[in-house]
């Protein structure tokens, strides 16, 4: 079975680097870029992870963080024949923000470097390592600013509750115990409380900050469909 991880805002592999070597004992993995150029809308993401999931007849298991969980639920209530699970990760099937604040995703203001305050605030814990918290800032500095805002754009503008309640393939929930940015009411959680769900202990960045215990949570729920 095939393993794909999707990438959380900045659109990157890198950062599920960890998290696929703990999962390449069982699964063929995959891990998916976002063009760093391109302000490509939920819709074309969505085709693009489709394209990846068409072309190869293996069965798949789809992870999907953050930012790409949208891509991922509107996947699963349309799935192709060859998706056999979805896992989404520390996300949300509406804006997980108020709309209004979409006014700050401009691309003079994304410009500037994350501040390392702000990356352990909401994302990578206040006892993240420095090694992590350059590693985010570097993975958001490689996008072009004004794609990080029309991202930002789009996830404040995205419900896609229709389709996790439609959703046609097992789904498994995974949050973390002190996710500051997607609050409990927003997450994909409280939408579907009767979907399995999974909560470790871990900060927004759920996939970097507990890699081995989210690759262990993957292979039970994948590998027992």
């Amino acid at each position: 079975m095939r393993a794909i991880v999707l990438p959380g805002l900045d659109g990157g592999s890198a950062m599920s680097s960890e998290l696929c070597a703990h999962l390449l004992a069982d699964f063929e993995v995959e891990a998916l870029d976002y063009p760093t150029d391109q302000a490509l809308d939920y819709g074309r993401l969505e085709a693009r992870v489709r394209a990846a999931l068409h072309g190869d007849p293996r069965l798949a298991v789809l992870v999907a963080q953050s930012f790409s969980g949208p891509v991922a639920i509107r996947l699963a209530a349309d799935p192709p024949p060859s998706l056999r699970a979805v896992v989404l990760v520390a996300t949300f099937a509406e804006a997980p923000a108020p709309r209004p604040l979409g006014w700050l995703a401009r691309p003079g203001l994304l410009a500037r470097p994350l501040p390392a305050f702000a990356v352990r605030r909401f994302l990578a814990g206040d006892d993240a390592s420095d090694e992590l918290v350059e590693a985010v800032r570097d993975a958001v500095r490689a996008v072009r600013p004004d794609v990080l805002a029309r991202r930002v754009q789009a996830m404040l503008a995205v419900d896609v509750r229709e389709e996790l309640r439609r959703a046609r393939v097992p789904v498994l929930v995974m949050e973390g115990t002190d996710d500051r940015l997607i609050g409990p009411r927003r997450s994909v959680g409280w939408e579907r409380p009767d979907l399995p769900r999974r909560r470790l202990d871990a900060p927004h960045l759920v996939l970097q900050r507990a890699a081995e215990e989210a690759a262990d949570e993957i292979r039970r729920f994948a590998l027992a469909l």
